[in-house]
């Protein structure tokens, strides 16, 4: 049994965390209020990265979304190995659960586990091409979504 001391010690420690409003498994993720309130994460490209709503019609919220690009992580719709999507992550990235949902969040697959190549990269593979799921359609990594626009592009 743990002593007493030490649980509350645990608790303090911890306690900021889950006030933070970041999810306890963020990192290396951003921690921030840039996602919609869907916690999905565009792909396409965009100099405007401001989250604001600016539209005047109560009816539609306008939504920006960060890249999946600048995380470092690789959507390659066509591996030289099987001609299937497969997904890198960076090196310092720890294995995660990953995999391809609808735009509602169903599930459609879960990439393989991570096998360490490409630079000692985790790299996950799918079981078909990149173009083949629907557009757009969300990769997970962890926790974190991203919004692919077009499966079949390339994107770095």
């Amino acid at each position: 049994m743990l002593p007493t001391n030490f649980l509350r010690l645990l608790l303090i420690a911890t306690l900021p965390i889950l006030l933070s409003g970041c999810d306890t498994l963020c990192w290396p993720f951003e921690c921030s209020t840039s996602k919609s309130s869907t916690g999905v994460v565009d792909d396409t490209s965009t100099d405007d990265t401001s989250t604001d709503d600016t539209s005047t019609d109560d009816t539609s919220t306008t939504v920006s979304y960060k890249s999946l690009g600048p995380t470092g992580t690789v959507w390659k719709p066509k591996s030289e190995k099987d001609h299937k999507l497969v997904i890198l992550t960076l090196k310092s990235w720890s294995a995660m659960a990953i995999s391809i949902r609808q735009m509602d969040g169903t599930l459609i697959e879960t990439g393989s586990s991570c096998k360490r190549t490409n630079g000692n990269r985790c790299t996950y593979r799918f079981d078909k091409a990149g173009g083949a799921y629907p557009k757009p359609c969300i990769l997970r990594i962890g926790t974190t979504n991203y919004r692919i626009a077009d499966g079949a592009q390339r994107i770095n």
